[in-house]
């Protein structure tokens, strides 16, 4: 058992590790000592440069091995800044796997493990790679799983706690045009509206600013059930052609424009 009074002779030991090229074994060892209370300010100072240098050549050695390593790293007593980044670089290696849902639930068991995490940004791009390519797959897995309903909830995670994450306009983006297939208007207008308050200068801005009248239009199944609605709609659509006369959606917005003014 590693505990105070022997903790000064397995950093001996550790160290004799490092210098083998035994980095398995001396982490296996440093974690134990990491979880020893009331450590010497020396040796504990000792032990995290002997897990950082150890750490270092553990990650150079997992570069091209199987992802098993890294896991194991991730479940040891390790501090949670070598557990983060192992767990992140096991996700991503399960993403270039085509392990897209396993990478997905290996970010989020990282963030419930490990809140606040300093891996957060490398995180937030391989959750936004994997839920992207997710979201647009029609395709099934184990016959009755849809690969999009995963997407769906991982770029709902996405938003939700990777804000700032680059990807999220286009998760947005992404959500409204699958919501907006499964004809549900609300949440559809509501991602689109989230993508316009959050990321305003994003090149998914102009896109969103033409959808949102266009659900708009789709989300009223009556024409004298809403009439501020439309009047909405018809503001938004005057606005987006004033301000973008010569973009590629220009001609399909004027196109709402006429049947919006022929809906009032």
């Amino acid at each position: 058992k590693i505990e105070r009074g022997n903790s000064a002779e397995q950093l001996e030991l550790a160290e004799a590790d490092v210098r083998a090229g035994e980095y398995s074994r001396a982490l296996e060892r440093l974690g134990e000592v990491h979880e020893v209370e009331g450590l010497d300010p020396d040796l504990r100072q000792r032990e995290e440069r002997l897990i950082d240098e150890a750490a270092r050549a553990q990650f150079e050695r997992l570069a091209d091995a199987p992802v098993d390593g890294l896991e194991d790293l991730y479940d040891s007593k390790l501090p949670a800044r070598i557990r983060a980044r192992a767990g992140v670089l096991a996700a991503e290696r399960m993403l270039a796997e085509d392990r897209r849902i396993s990478a997905y639930r290996q970010i989020k068991k990282i963030d419930q493990d490990l809140p606040g995490h300093p891996e957060r940004v490398r995180a937030g791009d391989v959750l936004a790679r994997s839920g992207l390519s997710l979201i647009r797959d029609d395709g099934r897995y184990n016959l009755l799983f849809s690969y999009r309903s995963r997407g769906v909830q991982a770029q709902e995670y996405l938003v939700l706690h990777y804000p700032l994450e680059p990807h999220c306009a286009e998760a947005y983006s992404a959500l409204s045009e699958v919501y907006e297939g499964d004809g549900d208007f609300d949440e559809a207008i509501e991602r689109c509206q989230d993508l316009l308050l959050y990321h305003p200068s994003s090149p998914y801005v102009v896109a969103a600013k033409a959808r949102l009248p266009y659900l708009r239009l789709c989300r009223l199944t009556r024409d004298d059930y809403d009439r501020g609605e439309l009047l909405r709609a018809r503001a938004e659509l005057a606005e987006w052609i004033e301000r973008y006369p010569g973009h590629e959606l220009a001609e399909w917005v004027r196109d709402l424009m006429h049947e919006c003014q022929a809906r009032l």
